[in-house]
């Protein structure tokens, strides 16, 4: 999923966005992390967003939060989508979908 969020960046040539992390924390809400570059163009990052919201469906709330910085994984890497849906509770079996 983010190398698809990744590519509209490129295939859009959208540019004032440097890093950029969306979180999913219900079924129907997504977070938006954007740390803006020196290019920074608000008509671009207006343009992102809806891309994203046409891609995710235009019930789900997208919310737009501006960072200094995105924290990679332990590894070093910058996981460009994080959901915090479907978490399996190993003492149950069963799943948990964020409701």
């Amino acid at each position: 999923a983010g190398i698809f969020f990744h590519h509209i960046l490129v295939h859009y040539e959208i540019q004032g966005i440097k890093e950029f992390q969306i979180v999913q924390k219900t079924k129907d809400k997504i977070i938006v992390f954007i740390v803006k570059n020196e290019k920074e163009n608000t008509d671009d990052i207006n343009r992102f967003i809806s891309l994203i919201k046409k891609n995710v469906g235009e019930k789900v709330e997208v919310e737009l939060e501006y960072v200094s910085s995105i924290k990679p994984t332990p590894t070093g890497k910058l996981m460009h989508v994080i959901s915090k849906l479907n978490k399996l509770d190993l003492a149950t079996g069963k799943y948990d979908f964020g409701d």
